[in-house]
């Protein structure tokens, strides 16, 4: 086993636990839920989670690198509407009292639920060994 193995070894416990929690958001998302959307949502919740709910633009800039995927894809994430009648509902947003051009991103009730579902998958395995 090469330096590079061990190291990744390590970090096995780590990369099932991610994959598990990323096939709970799409699980529990639609089938077209993409990588960006998902990483969008997360952005999101932790913004909330932290008690600073934040704005489209300043979620986009905090993944500068996705912006393009994530300019419109997002309104998936919002409650359902004319335009994304199957929109999952996760976020709401709500008035932004500094700026009422954009709209502060929230965790629905729905949102907590696929948030709190998904965490559950990065507890560590019954058995598993912390390092």
């Amino acid at each position: 086993m090469t330096d590079t193995d061990k190291q990744l070894w390590r970090h096995a416990g780590e990369l099932a636990a991610s994959s598990a929690f990323l096939m709970y958001l799409a699980e529990a998302g639609s089938q077209r839920l993409s990588l960006h959307q998902m990483t969008f949502f997360m952005l999101a919740a932790a913004a909330d989670a932290a008690g600073r709910p934040a704005t489209r633009t300043q979620i986009m800039e905090a993944a500068s690198g996705l912006v393009p995927g994530m300019r419109n894809t997002y309104r998936q994430l919002l409650p359902p509407s004319r335009v994304f009648p199957k929109a999952l509902g996760w976020l709401v947003p709500e008035e932004n009292p500094m700026d009422g051009r954009e709209a502060l991103l929230r965790l629905s009730p729905e949102g907590v639920r696929v948030i709190e579902g998904a965490l559950l998958t990065l507890r560590p395995l019954k058995g598993a060994k912390a390092e």
